[in-house]
């Protein structure tokens, strides 16, 4: 559960970094509309910070420009969804496998879930930030690729059932749960990333 919980601090980020974005003044000075959805009971004591004394105005609009169309945040948001969904339906499954008992329900979660995924972390992906803005492309291109691995480990688990081979496919799913670790922590460097550009300290 602690991966979970990982995951959620990586997408309750994100109304923290729209309040820092919208102190970079300039022409749409406002935080994405809907991004106080994203999470619930993130302090609503954060304050716009200044703009940061290394960022150029150039690399602020760009930044700014590819935050506001709503495309990353929400992308994200969807993976930081999917990924919460996993981590439970996972657990569930194992102990369904356990102790003999009926896991065709989390089955097709999963492979839903599986689906959605890999959608959201290729578009993602292909939503690219400003080069202007250090390590975070890295950072998002580590995350969508541990997602792929998720997505990889989780339809192995699966294929395994049919056989009865359900070892191998709680394997699996461990697998699948540790590489939902490694990208929470990516997604949450990646929002850090943005953070340290606008205060000035990237």
């Amino acid at each position: 559960m602690t991966r979970s919980r990982v995951t959620v601090c990586a997408v309750a980020s994100l109304p923290i970094v729209a309040a820092l974005l919208a102190g970079c003044g300039g022409p749409n000075d406002t935080a994405p509309s809907g991004i106080s959805s994203v999470a619930s009971g993130t302090s609503a004591a954060a304050q716009p910070a200044s703009p940061a004394a290394a960022s150029s105005p150039a690399c602020d609009s760009q930044i700014k420009t590819w935050w506001s169309d709503g495309a990353a945040q929400n992308q994200m948001s969807a993976i930081g969804n999917d990924v919460t969904t996993l981590m439970a339906v996972f657990q569930s499954l194992a102990t369904n496998l356990q102790n003999g008992a009926d896991a065709s329900g989390d089955e097709g979660t999963i492979r839903t879930t599986d689906a959605n995924l890999k959608s959201n972390a290729q578009a993602l992906q292909a939503d690219r930030p400003p080069s202007c803005l250090p390590h975070m492309g890295a950072d998002l291109d580590a995350a969508t690729a541990q997602c792929e691995t998720t997505v990889i480990d989780a339809g192995n688990a699966l294929n395994q059932l049919p056989s009865g081979s359900k070892s191998v496919a709680v394997s699996d799913i461990q697998a699948a749960t540790q590489a939902v670790g490694r990208g929470s922590a990516k997604l949450t460097a990646a929002t850090g990333d943005l953070n340290k550009y606008v205060t000035g300290q990237g």
